[in-house]
């Protein structure tokens, strides 16, 4: 677990994607891809869920002619491992992205202070 910056309107969110940006720049990879052309909410929950539909999470990327993707969600219980919905959602998203030929290269799930990374946990592989 990384502690999180915060700032900005979107505090959750641009703090984790900030950490995200310095570990890629930290690896060696520092070019336009790894610029966030934007962030776009595709689905608000209820107390217990959110219903996601992946033509939208799509929708926004190819509009913005992305070549990758970085999927952002919270648990405001503060407990960031995965649930079985957030895993299956996950390799729903993985699966469509290779079809579309879109990199899925993480799924962050945020609370206030932490944030739990697929890719860093080798989920993708």
């Amino acid at each position: 677990m990384v502690q999180i910056k915060r700032k900005g309107k979107y505090p959750d969110v641009e703090g984790t994607m900030d950490e995200f940006l310095d570990k890629l720049e930290m690896g060696g990879i520092k070019a336009p891809q790894t610029q966030a052309l934007g962030i776009n909410t595709v689905s608000l929950g209820g107390i217990s869920e959110a219903i996601v539909d992946l033509r939208m999470i799509f929708q926004v990327a190819l509009l913005a002619n992305a070549s990758s993707l970085v999927c952002v969600h919270n648990h405001p219980s503060g407990n960031v491992q995965p649930s079985i919905e957030d895993d299956l959602m996950t390799f729903k998203i993985l699966a469509a992205s290779k079809v579309m030929n879109i990199e899925l290269v993480d799924h962050l799930i945020i609370s206030d202070y932490r944030y739990y990374s697929y890719a860093d946990c080798g989920r993708f592989n």
